[in-house]
């Protein structure tokens, strides 16, 4: 990155746009994590206000599943525009960016949970699902690194091209 005091229009409209598209698809996508959890909630709340026959362990299921699928989604987003623009911008989806994404996730899972009442054996099948998804997440990390690191073999920065 080039030092505070010598950078020229160019580097900042390109430092912007990259900023613009980043924290766009981010928002899109944590807008669609918390558009569909509150639809869910507001489900749930509707189902057992009518009395009608939907389990809440159905609707909690669904939207953990959901919100495991988002955040791998928020997470690989992140991760791809880190790695395709590091070299030009520096900062995003950073560590702090990386622990409020696991937090609010966490967060979610147990706010399903305790609302659907889930017993031990619903809490093991949640565990399972989180265990999994950590699991496809450090492959989809590793992969993304790969393939960005494959797509760009001249990259100038060293942290960029890792030996294999």
């Amino acid at each position: 990155m080039t030092a505070p005091g010598s950078i020229d229009r160019e580097t900042i409209d390109t430092q912007l746009k990259i900023l613009q598209t980043y924290t766009d698809g981010k928002m899109k996508r944590y807008g669609l994590l918390f558009s569909v959890n509150g639809g869910a909630f507001a489900l749930a709340k509707f189902s057992s206000d009518k009395d009608l026959a939907i389990d809440p362990a159905v609707i909690a299921s669904g939207a953990i599943f959901f919100t495991v699928l988002m955040t791998l989604d928020i997470w690989m987003f992140g991760i791809a525009m880190r790695k395709q623009f590091e070299r030009v911008q520096d900062g995003l989806f950073g560590q702090h960016g990386r622990l409020i994404l696991l937090g609010l996730t966490l967060l979610l899972v147990v706010a399903w949970a305790l609302a659907a009442g889930f017993k031990l054996a619903d809490w093991v099948r949640i565990g399972a699902v989180l265990v999994l998804g950590a699991l496809w997440l450090i492959k989809a990390h590793r992969d993304i690194v790969r393939r960005v690191e494959n797509h760009n073999p001249q990259a100038a920065n060293p942290r960029q091209v890792r030996s294999r």
